[in-house]
């Protein structure tokens, strides 16, 4: 009898201390998570500060750090290039960028098949920045995220769904904030980043300086882009601090074009939560639009 009632102690200690492993390749998800997770819970980040998702390369750690979370929480759609070099099998993954395109665009399967060609499965030859549209991770990612996680870890999900329905107001909130303001002119970003998010809020992105990470313009590429930001009267150009602005500079001189740096990660330093993130790109864009 003895024997039983300590084999069952046993038991229900190994079950109320369980506590999940989270990590998150970005930070923006890392954010996320951190709104989400119970106090008990483990977070990681993969991609330091300062580093692209499109150009970061595993260190030993961090693979370490992957195989031993309960759930990697990723953007996919070819966004972090070092997903090609995991065994996916061994690894609770969430795609968040696949769950928007599912929801978001009809006839996603059809009009985006996966690339046969790619190693990674997951990529689907489309821009992979949905997180950067807070209307999308309110709406899609954070309720399938929430659901992913109390799969994970079933004794925590009233706590999980509570925090998901109070991430999901504050979201709203500031989505419904920065709709009050009436912005007009075009802008050019560095790359594709902010697609997403100017369409939702009606900003005309004319051109982007790099229309692949990393690659600078050819000068033939570059005049184009002069006679087009000249064409569409552009009065800033968001540069990325990941990134060499270095086009972006020459394109600025050239024209008397001002300058600002916008950051599709965040930074650590300013953005302490998800809600100072989306605050701190309003912030930006609005400030800017405003000047023109």
């Amino acid at each position: 009898m003895k024997k039983f009632l300590l084999i069952s102690i046993i038991s229900i200690l190994a079950l109320t201390s369980f506590t999940a492993k989270f990590t998150a390749s970005i930070y923006p998800y890392y954010l996320v998570l951190k709104e989400l997770k119970t106090d008990e819970d483990h977070l990681d980040l993969i991609i330091p500060e300062g580093k692209s998702p499109h150009t970061y390369s595993l260190i030993p750690s961090d693979v370490k750090n992957i195989y031993e979370s309960d759930l990697l929480v990723v953007n996919g759609l070819n966004a972090e290039i070092f997903l090609d070099n995991l065994s996916s099998d061994k690894i609770d993954i969430f795609y968040a960028g696949e769950v928007v395109l599912h929801e978001h665009f009809e006839n996603f399967e059809e009009d985006y098949p996966p690339k046969k060609s790619e190693t990674n499965e997951h990529d689907h030859g489309i821009n992979p920045h949905v997180w950067i549209n807070p209307v999308f991770m309110y709406k899609y990612i954070v309720p399938e995220l929430t659901d992913k996680m109390i799969k994970v870890n079933p004794q925590s999900k009233e706590e999980y769904i509570q925090n998901s329905k109070t991430l999901i107001l504050k979201l709203k909130a500031i989505d419904q904030d920065f709709r009050k303001h009436k912005l007009s002119g075009s802008v050019f970003t560095f790359h594709n980043s902010f697609s997403y998010y100017a369409e939702e809020y009606g900003i005309q992105i004319a051109g982007v300086v790099q229309t692949s990470p990393g690659e600078n313009p050819s000068p033939k590429e570059l005049a184009e882009l002069i006679n087009k930001a000249k064409e569409n009267n552009v009065k800033i150009i968001f540069v990325e601090p990941q990134m060499s602005d270095r086009a972006a500079k020459t394109i600025a001189e050239t024209l008397n074009i001002d300058i600002a740096v916008i950051d599709p990660l965040g930074d650590p330093n300013t953005a302490e939560t998800i809600m100072d993130y989306y605050n701190n790109i309003n912030s930006i864009f609005l400030e800017s639009l405003k000047k023109q």
